[in-house]
């Protein structure tokens, strides 16, 4: 009370003119709450608005982008796994979490902390892959200080977990510490979060006053002064009467009727205006999106930015300047501490960052640079690796190309390849000739290294294409077969099951269909017409493939079904579906080149063209005695057996499996 007494007396009222003040008065509780109110904000991420929009924009943004595991089967060449311990580990690295919540929870304590850890279960050595990981509290950790002989303090790696009053020594292999750089203490992270603290403080305090203002009210409108003391009873009924009649919004312009020779004294109170609130909450917000380099428009604010080029901008600029150098330590540090010690540096993992919307435009600009360092001859893996395009490496694109009517360097170092000023080959022309009726033959396509590179640039696409959404199909049919197995119950409902792959390779048959239309349109520069041939071609594709892949694992999961226990048949269930990923890329080439060289074959005998080419650039035997050779449409390539283009649907199994060879159209007309 001594309090309030002091601050009525600085306004130049008696204790007399008032009366008792009540312990529930609105004054009171309003002055006690700001007089009991903790100075420190412990809770920044759930008190703070742009603190929590700030991590999540961080954490959400980054956590959505693909994490893939990478290996070199050969030199310079990465391939994704997407199998074995490794991939299922970052897949699903615990019970509670997935790829994309681990990274999350991750960078929700880099943000909050400066530091995240990664606790590795049942893993006995760095050598080792982990069985999980969790990600866990930063202030339970507590390093791990001991005395060397010279009673020097030592850190060796060891660290431990509290969790109340029990405690767990982690040794060096059992966990790993993400952090950014503190130059106060080598061992902790420090957070940008430090630096506002105080600006997120006066967020806090700034809100709460607000709450108050609206709620309860912090200072006083004024006073009601009696000439004399009041009774507590009279007191008590001045208060309430005039309260009830003038206090709250909907009574506010109300004329005051005041009795007893009482007068009611407007006081000066400081006014959320006098306080420049607009602006401190303003320059607040500032502090603590410049500490996250977050913006606004990321944040969902546009207020100051309404066009679609400055809000492009901005979310372009998160990503370059704040998102991925975040990225690019994270890799970098799973590389070193993690991937590098596991069979010798052979996997390492790293973000696909080619699915980043806000990043597509600048992809595009790195997609032109290729095309003009693709027609200077640099081969396409090259180009890839420069520019950082995000593309795996392919084992026919570390070939160097000179201008000079686009010759492979191997070709002419070696004399292999005749050159444009060598004389044409008679005994060659001959046989060409009478293998084409006496005709002469006028190739109007461009070279045979150029064509079958396109087809492969877009047939490796489809491949890819195909590979993820059968990959994808064969993960939920797993989880339907071991439900079914646990429940004992028949693992495979044929219906569905073809149901849903029929529903799957119509969709990606269309688009192979598709690749391949647009493959003859570039060669020829002429218009195709569709015709009823292809749409009975894809049918009868989609009934052979469809039949032919669920019967081999009905088979093979009717094995299952017959020897041991439930868990003995789940987890042969699950070798077999691990076995059966890895001829997914078999199933997806097979697939994808047979409706590409289909779809060529049908539109090329639709639209009157008599004569194509075999070209075989990947093969080294199976079909490379029929590179170059050419026949007329319908006709088979081979004396043995029906082989009319590339992985025809007459051709035996053994010479269509894994096919990369592809069929131009060649223009004849008479010789004079």
């Amino acid at each position: 009370m001594k309090i309030i007494q002091n601050i009525l007396k600085r306004f130049g009222y008696e204790k007399k003119g008032i009366g008792t003040l009540p312990e529930n008065s609105r004054f009171w509780r309003s002055l006690r709450s700001l007089a009991n109110t903790d100075q420190n904000v412990s809770d920044p991420y759930e008190k703070s608005v742009w603190v929590f929009a700030s991590i999540n924009a961080i954490a959400q943004n980054i956590s959505r982008v693909p994490f893939r595991i990478y290996t070199s089967s050969k030199k310079d060449i990465k391939t994704a796994v997407e199998t074995g311990e490794l991939y299922e580990l970052f897949m699903n690295p615990n019970p509670f979490m997935i790829s994309s919540t681990l990274f999350f929870a991750t960078i929700i304590y880099l943000e909050l902390y400066g530091e995240a850890f990664w606790v590795f279960d049942e893993r006995s050595n760095i050598t080792e892959i982990p069985k999980r990981i969790w990600v866990v509290d930063p202030p339970r950790m507590e390093p791990v200080i001991v005395k060397d002989n010279r009673g020097i303090d030592k850190f060796n790696g060891f660290w431990k977990y509290n969790v109340g009053s029990e405690s767990l020594i982690l040794q060096p292999h059992e966990l790993l510490q993400f952090k950014y750089f503190n130059p106060y203490n080598p061992l902790r992270g420090l957070s940008g979060l430090e630096a506002s603290r105080i600006g997120v403080e006066q967020d806090y305090f700034a809100n709460k006053y607000n709450k108050q203002f609206f709620k309860d009210g912090v200072a006083l409108s004024g006073i009601i002064k009696a000439p004399d003391f009041l009774t507590d009873e009279q007191f008590e009924r001045l208060k309430s009467q005039f309260e009830d009649r003038h206090k709250g919004q909907s009574n506010a312009h109300k004329v005051g009727i005041i009795e007893g020779g009482a007068d009611f004294v407007e006081t000066k109170a400081m006014s959320q205006r006098d306080m420049e609130f607009t602006v401190l909450k303003r320059v607040i917000r500032g502090e603590i999106l410049a500490a996250f380099k977050t913006n606004e428009v990321v944040l969902g604010n546009y207020e100051n930015i309404q066009s679609y080029e400055g809000i492009r901008n901005a979310h372009e600029a998160f990503w370059k300047e704040t998102l991925l150098p975040k990225i690019i330590y994270l890799e970098e540090l799973l590389w070193s501490k993690f991937f590098s010690k596991i069979e010798g540096g052979r996997y390492w993992g790293g973000f696909d960052t080619s699915v980043i919307e806000a990043l597509r435009d600048d992809f595009g600009k790195k997609v032109e640079q290729a095309k003009v360092l693709n027609e200077m001859g640099y081969p396409i893996n090259v180009i890839n690796k420069r520019l950082d395009l995000g593309f795996e490496d392919v084992p026919w694109g570390d070939t160097w190309f000179v201008k000079i009517g686009t010759v492979p360097v191997e070709s002419l170092l070696s004399g292999g390849t005749t050159t444009p000023t060598e004389e044409p080959d008679e005994e060659k022309e001959n046989d060409k000739e009478d293998n084409l009726d006496d005709e002469k033959n006028i190739d109007f396509t461009n070279r045979d290294d150029s064509a079958w590179a396109r087809f492969i640039s877009k047939q490796i696409s489809i491949e890819n294409l195909f590979k993820t959404k059968i990959k994808r199909y064969l993960f939920e049919q797993r989880k339907r077969v071991l439900v079914n197995i646990y429940k004992e119950e028949q693992p495979l409902d044929m219906v569905k099951e073809k149901e849903l792959l029929y529903g799957l390779l119509q969709n990606l048959y269309l688009i192979a269909k598709n690749t391949g239309v647009d493959l003859l349109k570039d060669e020829l520069t002429l218009e195709f017409d569709d015709c009823e041939d292809i749409q009975a071609f894809l049918l009868r594709r989609l009934e052979f493939s469809t039949t032919t892949i669920l019967d081999s694992i009905k088979k093979a999961i009717d094995k299952i079904l017959d020897v041991g226990d439930v868990e003995f048949r789940a987890k042969k269930a699950r070798e077999f579906y691990n076995k059966i990923d890895n001829k997914v890329n078999v199933i997806a080439r097979t697939e994808s080149s047979a409706i590409i060289n289909g779809v060529n074959y049908y539109l090329l005998k639709y639209n009157g063209i008599q004569y194509h080419k075999w070209l075989s650039k990947s093969e080294k035997g199976r079909h490379k005695h029929l590179h170059g050779k050419i026949v007329r449409i319908g006709e088979s390539f081979s004396n043995k057996f029906t082989l009319r283009y590339p992985l025809d649907e007459k051709a035996p199994a053994g010479e269509v499996i894994n096919c990369l060879c592809y069929c131009i159209p060649v223009i004849t007309v008479k010789s004079c």
